[in-house]
């Protein structure tokens, strides 16, 4: 959490500074083009409607995670989440729920006349959907409020079975003068069956006699109003345990029901979940960036977009919005003298090794030194620890890829081309990864030899394999006198890149400069969007 000034005094310091508090925006995402916000700010722009969605979902994770319905399985819980049927995630989402539903309680009361707090009901145990649509309209056709738990069977809303599973979790807050039509204990979550043992555990509390008990029952509020008033902490004098001994030797396990009504009433409905989780530097890095420190670490290779240029330094950003700075110590190797202005271009992609990386400012020192780079790893580091790693196992997959790449070089073709190299799919891309957009190298097809490959860089990590069919050959190995793509056809190498590979790249180029074209993230676009579609209604 940040503290943003958002007035300044004539001296320079804050007047008034408001918290700021990073959250994940996934179900705001969800909510802000959903039916269910059109339906409930069919005013609001869009962005409004992500802004509700997001100070919603500070208020109560819960509800809105709950809202999102089906939509749930769509918001990323596990990374292999994908290797399972959207079925079973979303059963195991809502059993999820109904513990949660059920620990944390519903106000039925509240969620009666919110269309939105009502959403939790069908997750409290023994009903479901169709259970709480039918319960609701009970209580609504029934003046619109339930005063006591026993109303369900009393008015027939539930049956017997579903009110026995269900009671506990409908929290009927206590009003604040007694009155002889509430039942205090619905305010805990104490089960109906089990509201004489709370009564006599307050009894026993106060040390009342049975007389007493019966006589002070019959006031407004009743014995449980009378420890309220007196205090709750008399109940810490009661021994439990011997308490729980007796009803054992009747057949009546209740050690555990007896502490939890102890602690009901005491403190009634306390939250027994984990404080609301504010986000740490390292995941609100990854929330702002989609990177996290096992994408994104020291010696890690990375393509970052040259911004700015000097002589002393080169700054970039990556795709996903880090800002990385090149020291001219970390470009030119010593005794070398490079004009860097010269050497490289503003909206080049370069790949470069990470040295550093400040995941609270969202900065990396990069080097492009010849060391760094050959040291650099692209993707995650493996661990190889003794005794969990199979090094045998490793050592045959690389026996088996150099007898593969041996096969592959008594395979090699030659042809005089200064575009042409012996690579496969793979080489090429990382050939051409250091290179500016629109360069290409003419490859070996795994067609066969009657084919040709041109692998061209459309783009940061954006390569197209152009399959090119060979005829006419004067034998195996010549060079076709026709060269086909698609429907076009060639008579050399050089007539198909100048009409076809430059064509294109003159294509992505123009498409690039368009005023509309935007290189950012998707998230980014959406932003950027949503502030376009709004500042225009």
């Amino acid at each position: 959490m940040s503290i943003c000034p958002i007035c300044i005094n004539p001296e320079g310091t804050p007047a008034v500074e408001v918290p700021v508090m990073y959250v994940p925006n996934e179900t705001a995402r969800l909510f802000e083009h959903s039916t269910r916000a059109e339906q409930e700010f069919s005013d609001k722009p869009v962005v409004a409607k992500f802004c509700i969605g997001i100070a919603r979902y500070v208020q109560s994770p819960l509800l809105e995670y709950m809202s999102l319905g089906d939509a749930i399985t769509s918001i990323s819980i596990h990374k292999h989440q994908n290797l399972l049927p959207e079925e079973k995630i979303k059963f195991a989402i809502d059993s999820i729920f109904v513990d949660v539903a059920c620990l944390v309680g519903v106000k039925i009361n509240d969620a009666i006349r919110s269309q939105y707090l009502s959403v939790a009901i069908q997750y409290i145990a023994g009903l479901g959907p169709r259970k709480a649509s039918s319960l609701i309209r009970g209580i609504e056709s029934n003046g619109g409020i339930l005063i006591r738990r026993d109303d369900l069977v009393l008015n027939g809303l539930t049956t017997k079975n579903i009110f026995m599973n269900c009671a506990p979790f409908f929290e009927i807050p206590s009003p604040d003068r007694y009155d002889k039509d509430v039942e205090l204990l619905d305010a805990t979550r104490i089960h109906p069956e089990d509201y004489e043992l709370a009564r006599k555990m307050a009894a026993d509390a106060l040390d009342l006699t049975e007389e007493e008990k019966q006589e002070i029952d019959q006031e407004e509020g009743g014995v449980v109003g009378k420890l309220f008033d007196e205090g709750t902490d008399k109940l810490d004098e009661l021994l439990l345990e011997g308490y729980a001994d007796q009803l054992e030797e009747h057949g009546h396990r209740k050690r555990s029901t007896l502490e939890m009504i102890k602690e009901e009433l005491q403190n009634s409905y306390e939250e027994l979940r984990k404080s609301f989780h504010i986000l740490t530097s390292d995941e609100v890095f990854h929330l702002l960036t989609n990177e996290s420190k096992e994408t994104f670490q020291r010696g890690m290779l990375v393509t970052t977009i040259i911004q700015r240029i000097d002589n002393r330094f080169i700054m970039g950003n990556t795709q996903s919005g880090i800002l990385c700075n090149l020291q001219r110590s970390n470009i030119v190797p010593y005794g070398e003298d490079w004009n860097l202005m010269a050497k490289y271009q503003t909206g080049q992609a370069i790949q470069a090794a990470v040295k550093s990386i400040d995941y609270d400012t969202f900065r990396a020192e990069l080097s492009l030194l010849k060391d760094d780079l050959s040291n650099a790893f692209t993707g995650r580091k493996i661990e190889k620890f003794k005794g969990l790693w199979d090094f045998e196992a490793e050592q045959r997959d690389i026996q088996k890829e150099l007898q593969a790449d041996k096969v592959d070089t008594n395979k090699k073709r030659i042809l005089k081309h200064p575009y042409f190299r012996n690579m496969n799919a793979k080489q090429a891309e990382d050939y051409l990864a250091s290179k500016t957009n629109g360069e290409f190298v003419i490859r070996p097809s795994s067609k066969g030899v009657n084919h040709l490959t041109i692998t061209w860089k459309i783009d940061n990590h954006l390569f197209q394999h152009i399959d090119v069919i060979e005829s006419d050959k004067t034998n195996e190995y010549s060079l076709g006198r026709t060269l086909q793509v698609g429907n076009f056809k060639y008579h050399d190498l050089d007539e198909l890149i100048v009409s076809h590979i430059h064509t294109l790249a003159s294509k992505v180029e123009a498409l690039k400069n368009h005023e509309k074209f935007r290189s950012e993230p998707m998230n980014d676009i959406k932003d950027w969007l949503v502030i376009s579609v709004w500042c225009s209604s």
